[in-house]
């Protein structure tokens, strides 16, 4: 790879690194629900909204970069990151003005999270890629799901079904580290090594804990008591830390500095990967080098879908998140009109299409194993939608067995999504997982790293003949986040608007954060920009195009901040 210049440290100064002062938090509206539905999959957006943008929206400031409403907002003419955390956020925009491409600031970005958002995300953990090239128009999906060891059996949690979800046994082979590597292999253009400086200062150096961190902590304080690694990070003075307190992971820090200056193959079957089986097996893992070694990321033409009005690009099965956006959209897409989004009914008509979605997209697998071509071709299908969207009654809601009922629904607890959009309009989505909240709740003491917990089927041995699970990212329950879960913002659906729920027959819960999304909006209404003027703002390419004002925005329920340039 060519590199176009270094990667700059946004991080500056010696001491542990905060995040931005956090704000004063406040009720959100029912319409940020509807964004939620965006935490479904890993998709790109390719034809961007046309909406009127008013003067009190934002403010312009130097660089051309805005200031929108809220803090979880920005605006920006030549590119923008959204992640959880700000301070990956602006690591990213850091890679887009040493003249990276997306792929690049999510790289960062992505390395950067699993230091700071470890109960998350991480190198243990998987993710899903899809990255699109403005040139071509192609999009690529990387699949870096983790695999069963080879040794894995049916019937090896038989004995002990909580095997299954947390300790060594529970580990799967990580891919996220093999599924950035492969995408940058294809786009990126800084040096590999640059990318995870930022990284490796904040695992070395320190961080501030944030409220979401501390609130995991808190969560699974007793397994994090438990495992000496897991403990000598998060709990270094024999209890967890608080909101606020510093974290260190020195040996994080060496295991990417590792893979950094040495490749991926420091992991997958180097030095680095055989400490970390070690520690594994050590802990009751069944995890070999060997199974390192034999990983290898999917790599395919991402998932097309349109519905009301815009096209999709996504993960192809055995993602449900592509499917399911376009089920959803085309069942709320076929009302009269969509001003109802802005009631109470909305919500109600959003959570029906949501039940029968969850339901129909489990007859979803690998299709390595299993012919899903039918099932994707009827979620897909407007008509398929029509007659879902006949069943949904604006008066009540049904009980659990009108949905199709399959099998009981995943939750979701330790998944992070990001989102990149470059000054050429390269656009890269990304969910990083290690599944439940700090994965296995097993960290590698000599290489740092969390161990993502697989949540899969284990239906026979063979490593990556085994079948993977069906992604799922939204709960089957209607759900209202308590603002005092987590110190920060959080989307909390008013009492007036719970009542007009419950009477419809709604079982109402309150919860803390779940699944989280960020997004970025072309609006190109607003053009900013041609080909001299991105070149004068780190961007690359030619051509005299006009590109339209992105709007970044990160999840608030995770105190996310975006970063633009």
């Amino acid at each position: 790879m060519a590199a176009r210049g270094g990667l700059e440290n946004p991080l500056l100064g010696g001491g542990p690194v905060s995040s931005p002062d956090r704000r004063r938090r406040r009720p959100w509206t029912v319409l940020a629900i509807a964004v939620a539905l965006l935490a479904l999959a890993c998709v790109v957006l390719l034809l961007s909204s046309g909406a009127e943008r008013g003067d009190e929206r934002s403010r312009v400031v130097s660089g051309g970069v805005g200031v929108g409403v809220s803090p979880h907002e920005v605006e920006a003419g030549v590119g923008a990151v959204a992640a959880d955390d700000g301070r990956c956020s602006e690591v990213g925009a850091a890679a887009l003005r040493a003249g990276g491409h997306a792929v690049d600031a999510a790289v960062a970005a992505a390395l950067c999270l699993g230091v700071v958002h470890p109960m998350s995300s991480g190198v243990g953990g998987g993710a899903f890629i899809v990255a699109r090239d403005a040139a071509s128009g192609d999009a690529v999906a990387f699949d870096a799901r983790e695999t069963a060891p080879a040794a894995a059996t049916p019937d090896m949690y038989a004995s002990n079904p909580t095997s299954k979800y947390e300790g060594a046994l529970a580990m799967g082979i990580p891919g996220e580290l093999a599924g950035l590597h492969a995408a940058w292999s294809r786009y990126g253009r800084l040096p590999w090594k640059d990318l995870f400086a930022p990284a490796i200062k904040l695992a070395r150096d320190g961080f501030t804990v944030v409220p979401p961190v501390a609130d995991a902590l808190k969560r699974t304080e007793r397994d994090v008591l438990a495992d000496p690694g897991l403990r000598a990070v998060f709990a270094p003075q024999g209890r967890i830390l608080a909101d606020g307190e510093v974290c260190r992971n020195p040996a994080l820090a060496d295991t990417l500095e590792a893979v950094a200056s040495g490749g991926i193959e420091a992991f997958y079957g180097g030095a680095v990967g055989e400490r970390f089986v070690a520690d594994v097996m050590r802990a009751g893992g069944i995890a070999t080098v060997d199974d390192l070694r034999a990983y290898k990321v999917e790599v395919s033409e991402a998932m097309r879908a349109d519905a009301m009005g815009y096209t999709f690009l996504g993960m192809p099965p055995p993602s449900s998140g592509t499917v399911g956006m376009a089920l959803v959209l085309n069942i709320l897409g076929g009302y009269e009109s969509l001003e109802f989004l802005k009631g109470f009914l909305g919500v109600h008509r959003f959570i029906e299409a949501l039940k029968h979605m969850l339901a129909i997209r489990m007859d979803l697998g690998d299709p390595d194993y299993v012919n899903v071509a039918g099932n994707v071709s009827e979620m897909l299908s407007p008509a398929f939608a029509d007659k879902i969207r006949q069943r949904i009654v604006d008066n009540t809601t049904f009980p659990p067995g009108y949905y199709f009922p399959k099998w009981s629904q995943l939750r979701d607890h330790g998944t992070s999504h990001l989102c990149v959009v470059d000054g050429d309009r390269n656009a890269v989505a990304m969910t990083t997982t290690v599944n439940y909240l700090f994965g296995a709740h097993v960290l590698s003491p000599s290489t740092g790293i969390v161990s993502g917990q697989l949540a899969g089927v284990v239906g026979g041995s063979g490593g990556t003949n085994i079948i993977g699970t069906v992604t799922q990212l939204v709960p089957n329950v209607v759900v209202y986040e308590n603002e005092t879960v987590v110190d920060g913002e959080v989307i909390e659906l008013s009492g007036e608007a719970r009542e007009f729920l419950r009477r419809r027959g709604h079982r109402l819960a309150s919860t803390g954060s779940g699944a989280v999304c960020q997004f970025i909006v072309q609006d190109l209404l607003a053009p900013v920009g041609s080909a001299t003027h991105r070149r004068q703002h780190g961007g690359a390419g030619g051509g005299n195009v006009f590109h339209g004002m992105l709007t970044a925005v990160s999840d608030p329920r995770k105190d996310g901040r975006p970063a633009g340039m």
